[in-house]
């Protein structure tokens, strides 16, 4: 649901905190064509408030009591994929940067931020940018280095592929496939192939959605 610079935006507001969301309202709402059509206070709230009011942005933040609003974010990718969202965390931890990206948020700014650059990641994002304010790129995880028949080889295994099975479907020998496993593990510095697959989320190194 990408828009242009005149188009009214409708928001959606989650966060557990009733006063912060009355704060950052009160912030969003100072600028004429932003409209927050709906709040939220944790995940079902949340998706409730995306059926009710089809925002074109959802601002999260990422701690919504016991449960993480990076895992809203990837619900609302597989769910409603015309709204975008955006993370506002007190947060500028590496790893919650890494899995941001790795959910698909579009943006990323701290609750520190001035307004304008909130409302600036707002529009980028709105208009179907991306905006990690410097605040928190500094903290990104650099992806590792791999081939691309590694990174083809990473996204076979992912889907439950054996080795035999992606050695037949890339018609390359099984031996090889095992090679292109092993160096993978070293690269990413996993302990096992379950742990290997994490880091990989982590790092967006598996975005089947693009």
């Amino acid at each position: 649901m990408t828009t242009t610079r005149h188009d009214q935006l409708r928001l959606l507001l989650v966060d557990d905190h009733p006063a912060v969301r009355e704060a950052v309202r009160h912030r969003l709402e100072t600028v004429p064509r932003f409209t927050v059509v709906g709040e939220a206070g944790d995940i079902a709230e949340a998706l409730a408030q995306l059926a009710a009011t089809s925002p074109h942005l959802a601002v999260i933040d990422i701690g919504l009591g016991k449960v993480s609003g990076l895992l809203l974010a990837r619900v609302v990718r597989e769910r409603y994929p015309e709204t975008r969202t955006l993370i506002w965390s007190m947060h500028d931890n590496a790893d919650y940067v890494a899995e941001a990206r790795a959910a698909g948020v579009r943006g990323y700014v701290l609750k520190s931020c001035p307004t304008e650059e909130i409302v600036k990641a707002i529009e980028v994002v709105a208009a179907g940018g991306c905006y990690y304010s410097a605040a928190v790129e500094h903290v990104s995880v650099p992806r590792p280095q791999l081939t691309q028949r590694e990174k083809q080889i990473l996204k076979l295994v992912a889907t439950g592929g054996s080795s035999s099975q992606i050695a037949k479907q890339l018609k390359i020998d099984r031996r090889t496939v095992e090679t292109h496993r092993h160096n993978i593990v070293s690269k990413l510095d996993a302990k096992n192939p379950v742990d290997m697959m994490i880091i990989a989320l982590r790092l967006g190194l598996l975005d089947f959605m693009e």
